[in-house]
C-alpha cells in the first residue's frame, strides 16, 4: 500500500497543498472538536450541563440554513456576552480588551473563545515523531497549507511561512502559492477574524466564489492533501462546491486524482487506499483518493519522498521577488550572492536581473537609499537591505543629510561601524527623542503606563503618535506598537512624507528602532 500510496503523490509535477481541519488539532494539541468547544461555553453561560442540549433544542425548532452548529454558536454567543459584560469571572477579559470592546470591534464570546484555547493547548507527547516529520515535510515537500484551524500550530511548525488570515487577506494580497499558510476560518491571534457563528457563515459564503477563484488554480495546479476533517464535513463541502461550479464536468475528471483525504481509522491496521465518490445536486460528481490510517507517519513518510529543490520559502522569496521586479519602475535594487541553504539569512536575499559586476553594482545600489526607506524598512522590514552594506555605505550620509533624524541601530547593531560617529554619548532613554514641550507633557501624562490600544482608542488619529511616545515601555507594548504601526503603514503608505502625520511618526519609529535594537549600545 505504501508503494501505491508513493506512486499516486510521486506523479505529480508540483508539490502538495495540505487542506488541514480540526481533526488534526485535536490530535496534536488535544483541543476540542467544534461541538466541543460549544459545550463548554453552553455549560458555562447556562451554568449546567445540558447547556448545549437546551440551545440544540432551540436551533432545531428554527429555520437553519447555514446548518445547526452555526446556529447554535449564534444563541450561545448572544447569551455568553450578556453575562461576560457584568460577571466578576470574565474582569480580567474585560480589562485586556478594554479598548477594542468600547469601539465594538470584536464579541466578547471571541476573546472568551481565543483565551480558552490558548490556554488548552496540550501539545501530546506520543504524537512528537508524527509532527517532527510533519514540519520537515513543510520544508521540501509542500507548497502550501490551507487550514480552517484558529491555532497556533501550523505557525509553530512551519515557521518560515507566510501567513494569511481570513478572506479579505486572501483576496486582496498577491499570493505566490508557495511557503505560505492559508487561515481562512481566522486565527486566535486576532479574535474578530474568528468565523464560528451563523453571521459569519452567511458573510463567508457570500464570498465563497470569490474565495474560490483563489482557490481553483491550487486545486488544479496541485495535489490536494485534505485532513483532520470527516469527508462529509460542511466547510469542506462549501469549497468543493464553490470550486466544482466553476468546472465542467470533463475538468472534474482532470482534477480528481489530484484529490487525497487522510482518514484517521480508529483501529491500528496497515494504510488502506481506496476511491472515493461524491455526488452533488446538480448530478457533478467528484472522485477522491481515500486513504485510511491509525498512524500517520507513514503517510509523512511517503510525503518527504517528494522534494522541491529548495526549501518552500526560499521558493517563495524568489517568486515574491521576481513580481517585485516586474511591478517595479524603480532601477536601483542590487544583486547579492548568498547560500540558499542558509536560511537564517532569507530576509537579506534580493533577487534582480541584469548583468554587471557584482560589488560595483551593489555599492551603487546602496548609495541610492533614502531616509524615507528606512524608516519604513524598521516597520515593515520590506527592504530586504543587508544591514552592514547599510551602515558603511548609507547611513553616515543620510544622518548628517536629515540632521541625526534617522532610525540606526538595526543597521548597526552587527556592523563594524561605530557608535560614536553618530552620536557624542550613548542614548539612555527614549525620552531623548521628545522635544522639550512633549517632555513637559510627559510629566502629567497620566496614560504612559496603559497599553498601546488604550492610547489608540483614546486619541485622536493626528495626535496619537505623539501621544504613544510619551509612554513607559515594557515588552509587550513595544510588540503591540509594532504591529500598530505595521498596519497603519499598510493602509496609509504616504503618512511618512506628509503631514499631518511625518514628524511625530518618524520620531516614534526612532524610538522603536532604539528599544529593539539600541539598548546594547546604551
Amino acid at each position: 500500500m505504501l508503494k501505491e500510496l508513493n506512486d499516486k503523490l510521486g506523479k505529480f509535477h508540483t508539490t502538495p497543498f495540505l487542506f488541514v481541519g480540526s481533526g488534526i488539532s485535536r490530535r496534536y494539541l488535544n483541543l476540542d472538536s467544534w461541538e466541543g468547544l460549544l459545550r463548554h461555553f453552553a455549560a458555562e453561560t447556562k451554568n449546567s450541563e445540558f447547556g448545549y442540549e437546551y440551545y440544540l433544542n432551540e436551533a432545531k425548532s428554527q429555520n437553519c440554513p447555514e446548518g445547526i452548529l452555526p446556529r447554535v454558536a449564534k444563541l450561545i454567543e448572544y447569551d455568553f456576552n450578556a453575562r461576560w459584560y457584568l460577571d466578576e469571572k470574565y474582569q480580567h477579559q474585560r480589562e485586556k480588551w478594554r479598548g477594542e470592546i468600547q469601539n465594538k470591534n470584536i464579541s466578547p464570546f471571541k476573546i472568551a473563545i481565543t483565551e480558552y484555547l490558548q490556554n488548552a493547548m496540550d501539545f501530546q507527547e506520543q504524537y512528537s515523531k508524527e509532527m517532527e516529520l510533519l514540519k520537515a515535510v513543510g520544508k521540501k515537500s509542500i507548497s502550501g497549507i490551507i487550514t480552517t484551524n484558529y491555532d497556533n500550530l501550523l505557525e509553530k511548525l512551519m515557521p518560515d511561512y507566510k501567513v494569511y488570515v481570513g478572506q479579505e487577506e486572501l483576496l486582496f494580497s498577491p499570493l505566490q502559492g508557495i511557503g505560505e499558510l492559508y487561515k481562512i476560518h481566522g486565527t486566535l491571534a486576532s479574535p474578530s477574524s474568528i468565523v464560528i457563528n451563523e453571521d459569519d457563515y452567511v458573510n463567508f459564503d457570500n464570498k465563497n466564489a470569490y474565495l474560490a477563484s483563489k482557490l481553483l488554480t491550487i486545486f488544479l495546479e496541485h495535489p490536494i492533501i485534505f485532513m483532520g476533517y470527516s469527508i462529509e464535513d460542511k466547510n469542506v463541502q462549501n469549497i468543493l462546491r464553490a470550486i466544482i461550479d466553476c468546472l465542467p464536468q470533463e475538468k472534474l475528471l482532470q482534477l480528481s486524482d489530484r484529490l487525497f483525504f487522510l482518514v484517521w481509522s480508529e483501529e491500528p491496521t496497515d494504510i488502506e487506499i481506496s476511491k472515493y465518490s461524491k455526488s452533488f445536486s446538480d448530478g457533478k460528481a467528484l472522485d477522491m483518493v481515500q486513504i485510511k490510517a491509525h498512524d500517520f507517519i507513514p503517510v509523512y513518510e511517503s510525503l518527504l519522498q517528494i522534494k522541491n529543490k529548495y526549501p518552500a520559502q526560499i521558493l517563495r522569496k524568489l517568486k515574491n521577488d521576481v513580481y517585485e521586479l516586474v511591478k517595479s519602475s524603480d532601477p536601483s535594487e542590487r544583486i547579492k550572492v548568498v547560500d540558499f541553504e542558509d536560511s537564517h539569512n532569507l530576509e537579506n536575499i534580493e533577487v534582480v536581473m541584469g548583468i554587471g559586476i557584482l560589488n560595483k553594482l551593489g555599492v551603487k545600489g546602496y548609495d541610492g537609499i533614502q531616509a524615507i526607506d528606512l524608516f519604513e524598512d524598521i516597520i515593515l522590514n520590506n527592504k530586504n537591505f543587508d544591514c552592514e552594506m547599510v551602515a558603511e555605505y548609507s547611513l553616515e550620509k543620510l544622518y548628517k543629510q536629515t540632521g541625526g533624524s534617522l532610525p540606526i541601530y538595526k543597521y548597526l547593531q552587527n556592523s563594524k561601524q561605530s557608535l560614536d560617529k553618530f552620536l557624542k554619548e550613548p542614548i539612555t532613554s527614549p525620552q531623548y527623542f521628545l522635544n522639550r514641550t512633549l517632555r513637559d507633557i510627559r510629566k502629567k501624562f497620566s496614560d504612559k503606563g496603559s497599553s498601546v490600544s488604550v492610547i489608540v482608542n483614546k486619541y485622536k488619529t493626528k495626535r496619537v503618535f505623539a501621544q504613544l511616545a510619551l509612554m513607559d515601555f515594557n515588552t509587550n507594548q513595544v510588540s503591540d506598537l509594532h504591529d500598530f504601526l505595521s498596519k497603519f503603514l499598510v493602509e496609509n503608505p504616504e503618512a511618512l512624507t506628509k503631514a499631518p502625520y511625518k514628524t511625530d511618526l518618524k520620531r516614534l519609529i526612532k524610538i522603536l528602532d532604539w528599544i529593539k535594537f539600541g539598548n546594547k549600545h546604551a
